[in-house]
């Protein structure tokens, strides 16, 4: 009898996990990362936005909606008037979230 609700509970556990899944606007993931690449794009004389790729030294994927690393590995990420601290081997932590296809840093 405890097996079997031990096995009832594991099941309701998995199926609850994918419906919150689906229902996920965004995807998450707590990182530490150092910067592989910046590209680079001038507004005018005095801003620059930037665009990250990192290489990660930790990631975890949020539980209810988890963003994977291969997607946060081919994405870039959007830094709006980069400040001159940014450089490739800078190292970055925070939430990462995908949402309707862009990176974010939250």
């Amino acid at each position: 009898m405890k097996k079997t609700i031990v096995a009832l509970a594991l099941l309701l556990l998995q199926s609850s996990a994918a419906f919150a899944w689906a229902d996920c606007t965004q995807m998450e993931a707590q990182f530490i990362g150092t910067v592989k690449s910046i590209r680079v794009e001038q507004i005018d004389k005095n801003v620059r936005d930037c665009f990250l790729q990192f290489e990660f030294q930790f990631f975890s994927s949020s539980m209810t909606c988890p963003l994977d690393i291969d997607s946060a590995m081919v994405h870039e990420l959007p830094l709006k008037n980069c400040a001159a601290w940014i450089d490739v081997g800078s190292q970055l932590s925070g939430i990462l979230v995908l949402k309707d296809n862009k990176l974010s840093l939250d």
